[in-house]
């Protein structure tokens, strides 16, 4: 499932479990085009696998790096947090930080394991975005999805 929330300055998302990358067009269209995303942003991408197979598949990878590409001139940074077990969000966030070495984006992008260093170094690349409203963002996000899945 993928839900996303777009701030002054903000794109908050959170991924739990495979999502596709039709999914994630669909919701970035939207996002992406948001009057109050602004001028420039910073995304926030808050990632909990159960299991290493539940990792985005290569039509998600394709069409987020291909949002990213087009949008790439208002993209300040990029921080992924990845939850979970010790062992798998570790694993999770190697597999990430390899993928951003080998990539070379001209933006910063940086895994993290915790959701208030990840709030505090976008805030660093972009101060206008608070690192209350970032932590707000994703905490909203974490609350609809367990709306919804206790609905499901």
């Amino acid at each position: 499932m993928l839900s996303m929330q777009v701030r002054p300055g903000l794109l908050a998302q959170a991924i739990h479990g495979s999502v596709t990358g039709e999914e994630f067009t669909a919701l970035a269209e939207q996002a992406f085009h948001h009057p109050a995303l602004g001028d420039d942003f910073v995304v926030i991408s808050r990632i909990a696998p159960r299991s290493v197979r539940e990792a985005p598949g290569d039509d998600f990878r394709k069409a987020a790096a291909e949002m990213i590409k087009r949008h790439q001139p208002r993209l300040r940074g990029f921080a992924f947090v990845v939850l979970g077990s010790p062992m798998l969000g570790a694993t999770v966030r190697a597999i990430i930080t390899g993928i951003t070495f080998l990539s070379r984006s001209p933006h910063p992008e940086k895994a993290f394991g915790d959701i208030d260093e990840a709030a505090q170094w976008l805030h660093d690349l972009h101060p206008e975005v608070s690192v209350a409203d970032i932590v707000a963002a994703v905490d909203d996000l974490v609350v609809m999805w367990q709306t919804q899945a206790e609905t499901a």
